[in-house]
């Protein structure tokens, strides 16, 4: 089953594919809408997120080829956030000349120490999703700035918990594939400042995979800094495409 995908903005514009991040949906990429104006984006919802309930999460290599399919060649430039990002990388891998410019933010270059214990707070997480108040409390938790949290909430209670489990968990697992250095898109390896130092020093890991890279750091914001600094991320994106 083809992924949904919303479209904003004017027809003809240079366009952008952004990926959200697990237990949301595309609806978290609203707020970064206005600040690109001259963008034409496009949203899709991941397997078991927003109005992708019913599609099946397999893989993040098998996601990403969905999303691609979806896609069918209209974008030309590429956006992802947490699990967004795994899924962009590897739909970079796939599709090594599909874009000319990616942002990746908040992902790892693998490696990721306590895997068990992260596992086990992926599953409690995924029996909490449907409960407003943890939902909510993951909001706060992550700075999700007030006016977005109602959206925040209501696509957390529609992601599927196996599914948000099964997502986490891969990006828990995740190594570095081999074939990056193939991509010939311009590529930007984004964190908060205040990230897990996982992903704030490994955004240069990262980068040294990929032939034409750099590195960008939100200082003094966490892993959710695209929704806590819509404006920032969207200068960002603007900035990487020449737009």
């Amino acid at each position: 089953m083809a992924l949904p995908i919303r479209q904003d903005g004017p027809d003809g514009a240079p366009t952008i594919a952004l990926v959200h991040a697990a237990g949301t949906s595309s609806v978290a990429w609203e707020p970064l809408i206005p600040p690109l104006p001259a963008m034409c984006g496009l949203r899709p919802d991941l397997p078991r997120h927003g109005h992708a309930r019913t599609t099946r999460w397999s893989t993040l290599e098998a996601v990403a080829q969905q999303v691609l399919h979806a896609l069918d060649e209209r974008a030309t430039h590429l956006a992802g956030v947490s699990l967004g990002a795994y899924v962009a990388l590897h739909m970079l891998r796939l599709a090594p000349t599909r874009f000319e410019t990616a942002v990746l933010s908040g992902i790892h270059p693998g490696g990721m120490p306590n895997r068990g214990m992260m596992k086990l707070a992926s599953a409690v997480m995924s029996l909490a999703l449907s409960r407003p108040g943890a939902a909510r409390r993951n909001a706060e938790m992550l700075q999700i700035p007030e006016h977005q949290q109602a959206a925040h909430i209501a696509a957390a209670r529609m992601t599927k918990g196996r599914a948000f489990r099964r997502a986490t968990n891969d990006v828990v697992e995740f190594e570095l594939p081999g074939g990056l250095d193939r991509v010939t898109t311009r590529v930007t390896i984004a964190a908060g400042g205040k990230e897990h130092p996982l992903i704030r020093d490994g955004a240069k890991v990262l980068a040294k995979a990929f032939p034409h890279a750099q590195t960008y750091v939100a200082e003094g914001l966490g892993h959710a800094w695209p929704s806590q600094d819509p404006a920032q991320f969207a200068s960002l994106l603007r900035a990487a495409s020449g737009t």
